[in-house]
């Protein structure tokens, strides 16, 4: 299925081919789930099932799209809100799913806004690239001193606080001697200051 249920964007980058294959499976899923929804009572119900995993999907996505830690994140790197865009609005406009009533129109919303016209592309990096290069150049070195202050950057980025940016604050002598300020997104660390 997905490598990734839910792209963490704060803390991680991802290839564009990711998040379109992503959004082709929510496509696909729900095409196939409406042709099944034209047919036979036990067709319906197998669409009606489709239409309540698809759902699960999209809310676990939507929880992390509309937290605090996403929404201080994005506005650093808007590139990637247009996947959160496209998924959040499939999501709050499944109304009812579990009424055979609604089934067809559920699944057209889903299909609907997921195929947006937002393509990514599939060579490019969406999301926290500080954090991905931080979390590289951590795992190609042996020098515990290196891995130390690597971890400093990647901890703010997992768990971004006012407390861990005095972290990167203390250990910002470091992170300069070693040519890691590139790893910094100033603007995000601003919000924590």
């Amino acid at each position: 299925m997905f490598e990734n249920e839910i792209f963490e964007f704060h803390k991680n980058a991802y290839y564009g081919k990711e998040l379109n294959e992503h959004k082709n499976y929510y496509i696909n899923k729900a095409q196939e789930a409406q042709k099944l929804a034209k047919g036979n009572k036990q067709e319906r119900k197998i669409a009606l099932g489709i239409l309540k995993d698809l759902k699960n999907k999209l809310n676990k996505e939507w929880k992390y799209f509309t937290s605090k830690v996403y929404t201080d994140y994005i506005n650093c790197v808007p590139e990637a809100n247009k996947y959160a865009t496209d998924i959040n609005n499939a999501y709050i406009h499944i109304m009812d799913s579990n009424k055979y009533a609604n089934l067809e129109r559920n699944l057209y919303d889903i299909y609907d806004y997921i195929d947006s016209y937002h393509v990514f592309s599939d060579n490019k990096l969406y999301g926290n690239t500080y954090a991905k290069e931080a979390r590289e150049l951590r795992s190609n070195t042996n020098n515990q001193d290196k891995k130390d202050i690597l971890n400093i950057i990647i901890n703010f980025y997992n768990k971004p606080s006012k407390k861990m940016f005095k972290e990167v604050q203390q250990a910002y002598g470091e992170i300069e001697k070693n040519n890691y300020k590139n790893l910094l997104n100033k603007d995000f660390l601003k919000k924590f200051s």
